[in-house]
């Protein structure tokens, strides 16, 4: 178990490590590989080999010379969750010749910093390479060198069957990409022998939102490099263009506007007053706690309590809301809420009733053109005792 620790400027990698049942939770991991070493082989943020039951939770993972975080050889149940990788010279998550995993709520930006080998998967803000039964959901992507990519060069078997790209489930994911460079800002898989894993692979993209620089360009890899439309013929993201925001021009797009730092227009809150970057806490202003979910700690958004409904002016300026939402982890096992999130009156997003052993949910609504946006929580149908509701990283992509 590591929890909790500052992990930086170490010569190649930060943490490495193997085993059974690991525990990776808290940590900052930042400035590793000073010394230079190869990041293909074996530098920077973090990498572990032949683990089984690994949790990568809660993690900021930055500025490495290599992957953010990288598991590589054997690995199996594998967990990465709200983590946030940013900056890192390869790529931000990256499962190699492994198996299982799940890879949920993570926050990768700006990785893959030196544009590694154009046209392929490397450099990606998460990237599968040989590695069965993999599930990516629920995960933020902001200009990424490329966004959530998949290779299968057809590396032989390890301890648990073929290292292939099988099974590759990638579904409600928000994936921002304004990279202009030949070459980059992809998503897609590749295969070497330009077959199986398109063919047999079952390998699937559905219902993501994508935010392009140029609609019309060619940000995809299926059989090569593909446009929105033809990504589309290939069966992958098929929802998409009914459901609406799935293909938005974020060229204007500007700077992330943290709703915490904005004035609002409107304030309802059940308990007390809606607190900025911290729990809702008790009846008075400014008598919250660190927001926590899940164990995961934020440093922005609003704690509220029900009936709470919070509303700002975007002026038409901002293109697409996001935010992490749950219980705050002060009211123990108790409490049950509903998150909704309304632009102009509609409602854009409902979580349903939340709870205490509810997984803390990312949310990323199009609010493009939009005046207004209301975040409300009722009390999920029963009493409001304990419901103590956090928006956790709430913020607005913005042209200004």
């Amino acid at each position: 178990m590591l929890q909790r620790s500052s992990i930086h400027h170490n010569g190649g990698f930060g943490i490495i490590g193997s085993g059974n049942g690991a525990l990776v939770e808290s940590n900052e991991i930042a400035y590793n590989n000073f010394a230079g070493m190869n990041p293909y082989w074996g530098a920077g943020g973090s990498k572990w080999v032949y683990t089984d039951g690994l949790t990568v939770r809660g993690n900021f993972s930055h500025h490495n010379g290599g992957p953010g975080l990288w598991t590589d050889i054997g690995n199996i149940r594998t967990l990465y969750e709200n983590n946030v990788v940013e900056d890192n010279v390869r790529g931000g998550i990256f499962h190699e010749l492994s198996y299982e995993a799940t890879i949920r709520y993570n926050t990768a930006r700006r990785n893959g910093t030196t544009k590694p080998v154009p046209f392929w998967t490397t450099g990606a803000g998460i990237e599968i390479l040989d590695s069965p039964n993999v599930e990516v959901h629920d995960n933020l992507l902001e200009d990424n060198w490329q966004g959530i990519t998949g290779l299968d060069d057809h590396r032989g078997s390890g301890p648990y069957g073929p290292y292939s790209l099988t099974n590759l489930n990638v579904h409600n994911n928000m994936i921002v990409s304004r990279i202009s460079e030949a070459g980059g800002g992809r998503t897609g898989i590749i295969d070497m022998d330009l077959s199986t894993a398109f063919v047999s692979g079952n390998n699937r993209f559905q219902d993501n939102q994508y935010v392009l620089g140029n609609p019309n360009a060619a940000y995809f890899i299926w059989f090569g490099e593909r446009t929105m439309a033809e990504w589309q013929s290939y069966g992958n993201d098929t929802v998409a263009s009914l459901t609406g925001g799935a293909l938005v021009n974020f060229a204007s797009a500007g700077r992330t506007r943290y709703l915490s730092d904005e004035g609002w227009t409107w304030m309802e809150n059940g308990w007390g007053p809606a607190e900025r970057n911290r729990s809702n806490g008790e009846s008075s202003a400014n008598d919250g706690r660190q927001m926590t979910i899940d164990g995961v700690t934020y440093a922005k958004g609003l704690g509220v309590h029900p009936r709470s409904d919070v509303r700002w002016n975007l002026g038409g300026q901002c293109s697409v809301f996001s935010a992490v939402v749950g219980i705050d982890d002060e009211t123990g096992s108790r409490g049950s809420v509903g998150f909704e999130v309304y632009v102009d009156g509609a409602l854009r997003y409902a979580s349903g009733t939340v709870t205490s052993a509810t997984p803390a949910q990312s949310v990323w609504v199009d609010v493009g053109g939009a005046t207004e946006l209301a975040l409300v929580v009722t009390d999920g149908g029963d009493s409001d005792a304990y419901d103590h509701a956090d928006w956790g990283d709430a913020k607005v992509m913005c042209s200004n």
